[in-house]
């Protein structure tokens, strides 16, 4: 996909997500958000502090922070959140494409029939089909108006075939916030669950299953108390854990599939 002059940025989310980054944290991340945008792809290992414009010794001082953002390989880092807004664009852009070639033909189509028509009532004295509609509405008279009227007005009053629509899971947040408060009293307690953070959390229970069961983030936050990274209990602690970082979507897969749980996995 060719480079998009703008890229679609969600204030509100961004700056969610990242309170807890220093201004050259802030400045490094942007740049890798923005070259992964421009190229369409996944950043490479080899290049994030180039990409960064750090020099080597800073960027190994800020990567184990900015790396929390991306789900990491041998040899890339890949953003989940860059990749849908990518897939996102990359279909409307094929969709417009599609129109405007069936556009395209429809008009040719259209011109072709017209030049043909022409063509047709100009070699022989055969009525146009204009001619003989006035024909035959000068020498008929339409006695069947009301079961036209009938008919149209039959098929505009058909039910409509209900659609098979998934009901939103129902969500309590104030109980999402107070199994935060007891479950996890160490790290930072939010004042309030924002419209930002609710959509977070819409997104996590409309995966559906256990996701959606009132009682998941309760047991979720419980499992990240597991956590000594998460919380802070290693022997150089990174205190960067709170909700907004626990809810990121990113996050929140990496928690899923152990990533800060290794040490306890035999405990």
């Amino acid at each position: 996909m060719a480079a998009l002059p703008y890229m679609q940025l969600y204030v509100a989310d961004y700056l969610a997500d990242t309170g807890h980054l220093t201004t050259e944290e802030h400045g490094a991340y942007l740049l890798l958000l923005f070259n992964y945008w421009q190229t369409g792809k996944p950043l490479r290992a080899d290049r994030l502090a180039s990409i960064s414009r750090l020099p080597g010794d800073r960027w190994e001082v800020i990567e184990p922070v900015l790396k929390t953002f991306f789900h990491i390989t041998k040899t890339e880092w890949i953003h989940f959140r860059v990749e849908s807004d990518l897939e996102i664009v990359a279909k409307k852009q094929k969709k417009n494409s599609d129109a405007g070639k069936a556009s395209a033909r429809a008009r040719i189509l259209a011109k072709q029939s017209l030049e043909e028509n022409d063509s047709t009532d100009d070699a022989t004295d055969v009525p146009t089909n204009v001619e003989r509609t006035y024909q035959r509405k000068g020498n008929q008279t339409d006695t069947d108006t009301d079961t036209d009227k009938e008919k149209i007005k039959s098929s505009c009053d058909l039910p409509s075939k209900p659609r098979d629509v998934k009901p939103e899971p129902r969500i309590d947040y104030d109980k999402i916030q107070e199994a935060f408060r007891e479950k996890l009293p160490a790290l930072p307690q939010p004042r309030e669950i924002t419209e930002a953070r609710r959509k977070k959390i819409r997104s996590i229970a409309k995966r559906g299953g256990k996701y959606a069961e009132p009682d998941f983030f309760v047991k979720y936050f419980e499992y990240v108390a597991k956590s000594d990274f998460l919380m802070g209990r290693t022997a150089k602690p990174w205190n960067g854990c709170c909700l907004d970082w626990l809810i990121n979507p990113a996050n929140f897969q990496k928690i899923l599939e152990g990533n800060y749980h290794k040490d306890q996995a035999n405990a």
